[in-house]
């Protein structure tokens, strides 16, 4: 529109490349698209869940790893036969929450896969053929059970009433916790960008950029001794987050310690946020022996295959007096 006025054959030629570049920024060929069977031809399991009236909520499996999420296109299109509530599915959005849903269905059928879903309201999981050599739990008595089995390869397990309540939120601060001034903070990283975990924005994140693998780590480094209680590490947009993180705490003499955390509190607490209240989501880890300590590290301990990376958005400390509270459980 700006060259085509000027006017000469020149202005004209500028904006007819201008134009045929658009299009082959557009191009996509050869373009190889495969029908998807109507509902007649699609596996029986399908149908099946169709005409059980006691099938609320299905998820299939196997899971695809991080940024596959694709294929969950397939348990969309089944979804038309049978009609049930589903795990999966997404439109132009992702639901923040996705990231952790699609991590716990791809370790399908570790136990903390299973009592995820079944506190998450899943009461029904569709095993694809393609995950015949997985085992699946045996029958019996409050468990998870395999209700069905087809001749194309689908196993269809039932999962049992969660135990547990509802994923739960992150406790508030107790008592005559204070959050730890960040002024002086020395940050350090497996990756580089440390400064933007730290600089009090949530725009900015330090990242692994690639999958997080054993080893990549943040730290930081107190101007002095802080009595640590929780760390909050902020979950931001594209809500991805360390999947096997272990909290060394550095003493002014010593060795680095490692701390215990509640590694299930603080991923439930992460969630619900992300479920409820995206823009607070964080994974918030309340050290069950606060101790003084001079610094902290993030380590990952394990490669997970998902293949997620890590983004860490924002790291905030909180510490309390010496005969303070302790943290909540």
């Amino acid at each position: 529109a700006r060259l085509w006025p000027a006017g000469g054959q020149r202005s004209a030629a500028f904006a007819l490349l201008a134009a045929l570049l658009v299009f082959a920024e557009h191009l996509s060929a050869p373009l190889d698209l495969t029908p998807l069977p109507p509902a007649a031809r699609l596996p029986a399991v399908y149908a099946w869940l169709g005409q059980q009236a006691d099938v609320r909520v299905v998820a299939e499996v196997p899971a695809a790893r991080y940024l596959m999420e694709r294929f969950d296109a397939a348990p969309m299109y089944h979804s038309t036969v049978h009609w049930k509530r589903t795990a999966q599915g997404f439109t132009g959005y992702f639901p923040p929450s996705y990231n952790f849903l699609r991590w716990r269905l791809f370790h399908f059928p570790a136990p903390e896969t299973l009592e995820f879903l079944a506190r998450f309201g899943v009461d029904t999981v569709v095993v694809g053929p393609s995950a015949l050599s997985l085992p699946l739990p045996e029958a019996g008595p409050g468990q998870a059970r395999v209700a069905a089995s087809f001749g194309e390869g689908h196993r269809v397990l039932r999962l049992a009433a969660a135990p547990a309540p509802a994923f739960a939120e992150p406790p508030p601060p107790g008592p005559g916790w204070r959050e730890v001034p960040r002024i002086g903070w020395a940050a350090r990283s497996s990756s580089p960008g440390a400064e933007r975990a730290i600089d009090g924005r949530l725009d900015t994140a330090w990242s692994t950029e690639l999958p997080q693998a054993r080893g990549n780590f943040f730290r930081v480094v107190f101007p002095r001794p802080v009595t640590v209680t929780r760390l909050r590490l902020a979950v931001a947009e594209p809500f991805v987050f360390p999947t096997d993180l272990r909290v060394l705490g550095e003493p002014e003499q010593g060795e680095p310690v490692e701390l215990a955390v509640d590694e299930r509190a603080a991923y439930d607490g992460l969630f619900a946020l992300l479920l409820r209240r995206p823009r607070e989501a964080a994974l918030v880890l309340d050290l069950l022996e606060p101790r003084p300590l001079r610094g902290v590290r993030l380590r990952v301990a394990s490669t997970d295959p998902f293949a997620m990376p890590w983004d860490l958005a924002e790291l905030t400390a909180w510490e309390r007096p010496a005969d303070g509270p302790a943290a909540p459980r």
